[in-house]
């Protein structure tokens, strides 16, 4: 029976009800997709207000200013400046910043994160920090900027 339900198109077959296997396999499948979905799309630049993110550059500006940042600070600036005005969930922020299944107290690993970002920011503008919104107890947004 399990082999057959394997055949047809299943990528895990569960004879109990565990729920740590669940998650396991669940965050298996989403790495998979994610990783499967990189691979595939194409990077472009993304602009919203005064900040310009360059993908293929790996490279942050403010006002065409350089804002030197690591690999996670970027991956995070990257992703809330795809969607900005999106809030995106502590949990969803880890799993695609650092590609990892969620565990720890990941609110303060992000928010200790943030912090150092807002802090290069500020030393650009002192009004670019505040492009990073705080959501108290759900996670993060990039502020969506008309320009005039």
């Amino acid at each position: 029976m399990r082999n057959k339900i394997i055949q047809a198109g299943a990528d895990v077959v569960l004879t109990q009800l565990c729920t740590e296997e669940i998650s396991l396999q669940a965050y298996a499948l989403i790495r998979r997709y994610t990783e499967w979905k990189s691979e595939r799309k194409e990077e472009v630049p993304v602009i919203v207000g005064k900040l310009e993110i360059l993908p293929l550059q790996r490279t942050v500006e403010w006002e065409h200013k350089r804002i030197h940042v690591v690999k996670r600070e970027f991956d995070f600036l990257y992703l809330l400046a795809s969607t900005p005005g999106r809030v995106y969930t502590y949990s969803q922020i880890y799993q695609l910043v650092w590609q990892e299944y969620p565990h720890g107290d990941i609110a303060n690993i992000i928010y200790c994160m943030v912090h150092r970002l807002k802090r290069k920011l500020k030393k650009v503008d002192v009004s670019a920090e505040h492009i990073i919104i705080s959501v108290k107890e759900v996670g993060y947004c990039l502020r969506g900027y008309k320009e005039s």
